[in-house]
């Protein structure tokens, strides 16, 4: 665990507080009551950068703590979740007139379940993911998913290989990861040069509009608005070009 003193946007050090919940403990954790010990609680803070606008919480867990193997979130055990990526990703290869010569990368793909719809239309796809169990199924039902964390590195690798994706999708995957900035830049790495991006993340206009605090947790490093996440697209070489509420 460590302390967030910069701005993961913009670098800036000047920061307000909107909510301190105190020390909590981790999500997604089903702890035996017999265990020896207190259960580990962390800062959970949420403030709002004065110079950017990134709304984001001020201790960050490290990602091998949060998804370490144990890691039980599969995406295949929401029918609503499944529906919506066969939807989506009909939509994405009609509108881009994806084929077989074109490579689709998901970035934080769990199971393969939205990966599953465009391997089945014929088009390339790879998953990427650390979780070992969802990335295990994924493996089991014909979807190539390399178990690692995505980083920079790894986009440029790929991309030396030959391997530039077309579409690249990362849905509620941005608001989980450290280093956005580098996120992104790796992202732009991965594409070709008419390739697109497809983010998808909690509003933090939402968030307000509805009073929805019970989605800040330690996982969500930000809470992202369009005005916070423009120029840190921008920065990467990537630009807006659609923005759609879900």
């Amino acid at each position: 665990m460590s302390e967030v003193t910069n701005c993961r946007g913009c670098d800036g050090a000047s920061f307000e507080t909107i909510l301190d919940y105190g020390d909590m403990p981790l999500a997604d954790r089903l702890v035996d009551p017999g265990r020896p010990g207190p259960e580990a609680r962390v800062p959970l803070v949420l403030v709002r950068c004065t110079a950017c606008s990134l709304v984001q919480i001020t201790h960050r867990v490290s990602a091998e703590e949060l998804f370490d193997p144990a890691f039980p979130y599969h995406s295949r055990f929401s029918a609503s979740l499944v529906a919506s990526f066969r939807a989506h990703a009909a939509a994405l290869i009609e509108a881009h007139s994806l084929g077989s010569d074109d490579l689709v990368v998901d970035l934080g793909s769990n199971d393969g379940s939205l990966l599953a719809p465009f391997a089945e239309r014929g088009v390339r796809v790879l998953g990427i993911d650390p979780a070992p169990g969802p990335s295990e199924h994924a493996r089991s039902i014909g979807i190539e998913t390399l178990g690692e964390f995505f980083s920079e590195t790894l986009a440029h690798r790929l991309a030396s290989q030959g391997d530039r994706a077309r579409v690249v999708l990362a849905k509620n995957v941005l608001a989980h990861v450290a280093d956005q900035r580098s996120f992104l830049r790796g992202v732009r790495a991965l594409l070709t040069d008419d390739g697109v991006a497809v983010f998808e993340f909690p509003s933090v206009v939402e968030m307000v509009r509805r009073g929805i605090i019970d989605t800040v947790y330690h996982e969500h490093q930000c809470c992202f608005s369009v005005t916070a996440l423009a120029p840190m697209l921008l920065d990467a070489g990537l630009a807006i070009t659609h923005v759609e509420m879900v």
